[in-house]
């Protein structure tokens, strides 16, 4: 049924992946609750793929439980509802969702509902980032390089995080660490470092890096 869905086959994909569904497999509920989200072109049944995405979490599988967590945070189901996505993007988190740390985090930090709160974010994005996941370790790098409101400003701590994003194989980390080592911004100016970022990052694909080492020469 997966190979078929990959194929755009769904005529005979979706009942191979429903009956695989119905007997706990988690990323077949996923892939049927993104079918019925309208992912794929088919009319939005964002009510049918919520209960899919729930049962794909049910099963364990960490990308059913960002999805319906984020339902509940962005309002798809055309309410917001925090104290019900937190938990459902939290247990995306722990199965290693990097989507479902990042978002976790920022709803804390911009509560669709309620208040936010800044230490939890901090927390959450740390959790992420000592578990090798790249947008929890930028959203530190982001926090201590800004000093947003209740985080003091820290470049050398910011420069820290946008390497490790660097290293996790992110070309924004990478534009980044050129763009820190170009101006001095939290480490001691160094044009050759600037160039060696640049150009991985170039060699990624990011246009920017690719303009950044022309620019430099």
């Amino acid at each position: 049924g997966k190979e078929l869905f990959k194929l755009k086959q769904y005529k005979d994909a979706l009942p191979l992946l429903d009956q695989a569904c119905t007997g706990g497999d988690g990323e077949a509920c996923d892939d049927l609750g993104y079918f019925y989200a309208g992912r794929y072109g088919h009319v939005k049944d964002f009510k049918k793929a919520a209960a899919l995405f729930t049962a794909a979490c049910d099963a364990g599988n960490a990308d059913g439980c960002y999805n319906i967590g984020n339902f509940y945070y962005v309002g798809t189901l055309n309410f917001t509802d925090d104290a019900r996505a937190r938990p459902l993007l939290a247990k995306a988190c722990d199965l290693g969702s990097d989507d479902g740390c990042w978002t976790l985090g920022i709803s804390y930090m911009q509560p669709s509902t309620g208040s936010g709160d800044l230490s939890k974010a901090l927390a959450v994005f740390t959790k992420g980032c000592d578990a090798g996941l790249r947008h929890s370790c930028w959203e530190l790098g982001a926090m201590y390089e800004s000093g947003v409101k209740g985080v003091k400003q820290d470049y050398e701590r910011s420069v820290g995080y946008f390497s490790k994003v660097c290293e996790l194989g992110d070309s924004a980390g990478c534009l980044m660490m050129g763009n820190v080592y170009w101006s001095g911004h939290g480490v001691e100016k160094n044009i050759a470092k600037s160039d060696e970022y640049f150009k991985k990052a170039c060699s990624m694909g990011n246009e920017s890096g690719c303009n950044s080492l022309k620019d430099n020469k």
